[in-house]
């Protein structure tokens, strides 16, 4: 669960991302192609997502509903 920290708007959120020193090449395309999966997707019982990137420290993560 994470919030934004902004203060401009007030939302609930789960962030996914992988573990620092977990991730490999092919842990990393499969995170890669399960955020592209899931932001394709448009159904009320899938979570949207929101948002993603990566961290300073260059792990990817995506934001869903």
């Amino acid at each position: 669960m994470a919030n934004r920290v902004d203060q401009v708007f007030q939302k609930h959120v789960a962030l996914k991302l992988i573990r620092s020193g977990l991730s490999n090449a092919e842990l990393l395309y499969r995170f890669q192609q399960e955020r592209q999966i899931l932001a394709a997707l448009d159904h009320p019982n899938i979570a949207r997502v929101l948002d993603g990137g990566s961290t300073t420290d260059g792990i990817p993560y995506f934001v869903m509903e």
